[in-house]
């Protein structure tokens, strides 16, 4: 979270990521505990588009009316948050890796498998050297590789 920018009066919030579903009240109180409020966060940026990145981004769309970016090589993940191809093979994870299954009961616990997509998702213009259009105005560093359109935001100050 960012709390520099020029959007409208004052300063605004930039949320990166999005995390599970159950960290929206974290993520509120935490807004809150800096004395500003939900309303303050003027976009969420998304460094790429699995589930447990975009995990409240609908809500917070809908609740907050704040649009969501993506690289455009991930949009088409943003609205359906299960359909990419994985690195490795999801079901056998558990069984290569027994000492990740408290980790993944977990982030089911915490909404893993209930990330609704996001419509209408503002796509960063990956060509632009310029900062982007939102608080702290952080330059969009293209790193693909986990997906097809992950990136970095870069905030010099």
């Amino acid at each position: 979270m960012t709390q520099r920018g020029s959007h409208g009066s004052g300063d605004r919030l930039a949320l990166v990521d999005a995390g599970l579903l159950a960290t929206w009240p974290a993520v509120v109180q935490v807004i809150e505990e800096i004395g500003r409020r939900p309303d303050d966060v003027d976009v969420i940026a998304l460094t790429h588009a699995h589930f447990d990145h975009i995990g409240f981004a609908a809500r917070a769309q809908r609740e907050l009316d704040v649009p969501v970016w993506v690289h455009e090589d991930d949009a088409y993940i943003t609205a359906h948050p299960y359909r990419y191809k994985p690195e490795r093979n999801r079901f056998a994870y558990p069984f290569r890796y027994p000492r990740a299954v408290p980790i993944l009961a977990g982030m089911v616990a915490a909404g893993a498998l209930n990330v609704r997509g996001v419509r209408n998702a503002v796509t960063y213009d990956a060509s632009s050297t310029q900062p982007l259009d939102m608080p702290g105005h952080p330059y969009l560093v293209f790193t693909p590789g986990h997906t097809d359109g992950h990136c970095a935001l870069h905030f010099p100050d």
